[in-house]
């Protein structure tokens, strides 16, 4: 039984172009959890006649199919004046966001849908490519490894979501993945930039700057500060037709959400949604002996809870772990502990997953067995792949279960993250390239256990 934190030999080395078991376990239950949603949605249009509740890739009504990006298509005919924050669907996404898409509805017409929905392809697309490369290079077949990413991406819960709502969250996907990957190779002003450009399209990504407070590179850290502050403040101005018009406008449209979405518990959003408050807001919902409405008051209990509770447990715990541990911890905790998180965040968990692949296949052919790994990987396969089928209930009514369940998986891994080191000590870790070279990073470890 291996030792908290020690790396044990589990096995002789190995020189194998196979994936591991572990990963051919991934993949293999990613393929289960399709099929059993398949069989799930067949049975109920089938057989039941059913079909209220299905939900992509199942559903056969696709009226609301790129909802998130027609839904402001009249909308953005007002783009740069006081009128487009009065008519329509409010935007409730930071003035950055709003840029995003007036560059597709401004450029890319009359097709403007169909632009936005291959660029969201090829945003997953191309980094699911380079990290099929990426694997061939580390000893795997290509073929191989082009087919076990091909299954990861096309079968992916959250990446379905994000395109069959054709959802601004591909923009912070795509900032966040530039960042990591600079952060990763050892770019760190780049890294900066990049998570201070993500935080001004959704705040949560702040939270990957203190990867730079954990190796007290401050100078970074105030960078990334800088750029958030700088392009918040440019993008209200394009936004106009003054900062202080689109400040109000884009208030006005958060605050929209923080009442429609947080402090409010609705049936068909919140089955998708992972956060922990949604959870409550659930609970509260099925056992009370009243219908509750308004969560305002307990949205700022959490609010306040969560926020004090990520500071002191950074400061006390993830600050000292090695940074792969940090990565992933951060990365569950910017889409677990807000107050509302749609399943298709958790494409920010790619981050993180692609580095402990890495991390499985060095350790494969170390023959070494890494604690905590195989509990984190099945967590990580349970969150990324389909389990549409956790529906209780028909139609609008219908209760799913989705999202609650993948909170549970979340707090699993996080709880995993905390407790089972991923590497050597953040003080033995002087390399800026420890994460993107798993190999440099295992030496550390095998040394030092």
């Amino acid at each position: 039984m291996p030792i908290k934190g020690d790396m044990s030999p589990a096995a002789p080395p190995v020189e194998s172009s196979r994936l591991p078991p572990l990963l051919r376990r991934f993949e293999l239950w990613t393929i289960l959890f399709f099929a059993a949603s398949t069989c799930f949605h067949l049975f109920m249009y089938l057989v039941l006649h059913k079909h209220g509740h299905l939900v992509y890739p199942f559903s056969l009504n696709s009226h609301d199919r790129f909802y998130d990006f027609t839904i402001f298509t009249d909308k953005f005919k007002l783009f740069h004046t006081a009128e487009f924050f009065k008519v329509g669907f409010p935007i409730n996404y930071p003035a950055p966001i709003a840029l995003c898409f007036e560059f597709f509805f401004k450029f890319a017409k009359p097709h403007e849908v169909f632009i936005f929905v291959s660029f969201c392809v090829l945003s997953f697309v191309v980094p699911a490519g380079l990290f099929g490369r990426a694997l061939a290079r580390r000893g795997i077949s290509p073929w191989r490894a082009v087919l076990f990413v091909a299954i990861i991406c096309l079968l992916s819960w959250p990446v379905d979501l994000i395109v069959d709502g054709a959802n601004a969250e591909v923009f912070v996907w795509l900032a966040l993945l530039i960042g990591m990957w600079a952060y990763a190779t050892g770019r760190g002003w780049l890294a900066a930039a990049f998570f201070g450009i993500a935080a001004s399209m959704k705040l949560f990504p702040f939270v990957f700057l203190a990867l730079f407070f954990s190796r007290r590179q401050i100078g970074k850290l105030l960078f990334g500060v800088a750029t958030f502050v700088v392009v918040s403040v440019v993008s209200l101005k394009v936004l106009g037709p003054t900062v202080a018009i689109a400040y109000r406008g884009i208030a006005f449209g958060l605050d929209s959400f923080k009442h429609n979405y947080m402090a409010t518990f609705l049936i068909g959003e919140n089955g998708v949604d992972h956060s922990i408050f949604c959870s409550i807001k659930m609970f509260v919902h099925l056992f009370s002996l009243h219908t509750v409405q308004d969560f305002s008051r307990l949205l700022s209990v959490y609010l306040f809870v969560t926020s004090v509770g990520g500071i002191l447990l950074y400061f006390l715990v993830i600050r000292k772990l090695p940074l792969l541990n940090q990565v992933l911890i951060l990365s569950i905790a910017s889409i677990y502990f807000t107050a509302f998180s749609g399943d298709g965040t958790l494409i920010h968990l790619y981050y993180p997953l692609a580095m402990l692949m890495l991390l499985a296949i060095q350790a494969y052919r170390d023959g070494v067995t890494v604690p905590g790994l195989s509990t984190i990987m099945y967590c990580m396969v349970f969150c990324l792949s389909m389990e549409s089928f956790l529906v209780i209930g028909h139609g609008e009514q219908g209760l799913r279960f989705i999202g609650p369940a993948h909170a549970v998986g979340l707090g699993i891994m996080l709880v995993a993250a905390l407790r089972y080191p991923l590497g050597p000590p953040l003080a033995e870790d002087r390399g800026e390239t420890v994460l993107s070279n798993p190999e440099t990073m295992w030496v550390k470890a095998k040394s030092a256990a």
